[in-house]
């Protein structure tokens, strides 16, 4: 993202030198677009982050080869689309952590869901949670930070039920 506002700041500051050397309508076109640009930009973000739902959703037991049993719930309920969202998702079992990061857009009036992949080899009790979400813009120079301190979830890894065959 650092390098988007500096490549953005280096080409708003082209703009302003070739308007200010230029004064034609072709530079006036262009440094308001820029300037739209910037501004649609912040509206945008402005707008998602009140408009963004966000929810875990963690069964009180699941199968241990389960893959898509654990699942992030993202619903934008206002009429602008939320262009990128990015996130991590933190996994610890009784010894084990694991980070999944996530990234997705959500179209306007809509939910998407994030299956997060925990098959695991163990056993046992598996606790989830929403470290990070973050939204960005169209072209990654605003952001906004989700509060998802709230959101985690326990559940209980049950093994795989064996079939014996008759010899």
């Amino acid at each position: 993202m650092l390098k988007r506002r500096i490549g953005f700041g280096i080409w708003s500051l082209f703009v302003i030198l070739f308007f200010a050397g230029a004064k034609s309508f072709f530079s006036a076109v262009l440094l308001m677009g820029t300037g739209g640009i910037l501004l649609f930009s912040l509206i945008s973000v402005a707008k998602a982050k009140t408009k963004l739902q966000v929810r875990l959703l963690v069964p009180e037991e699941i199968k241990q080869k389960a893959k898509d049993a654990i699942c992030l719930s993202l619903k934008n309920t206002g009429a602008f689309p939320v262009f990128s969202v990015k996130g991590i998702i933190h996994c610890s079992y009784e010894k084990k952590e694991v980070q999944i990061s996530f990234s997705n857009a959500v179209k306007p009036y809509q939910e998407e869901k994030i299956h997060v992949p925990v098959a695991s080899q163990y056993t046992g009790k598996l606790s989830v949670g929403v470290e990070t979400v973050d939204i960005y813009d169209l072209i990654g120079l605003v952001s906004y930070s989700v509060p998802c301190r709230e959101l985690t979830g326990k559940t209980q890894v049950l093994p795989e039920e064996v079939t014996k065959k008759d010899e």
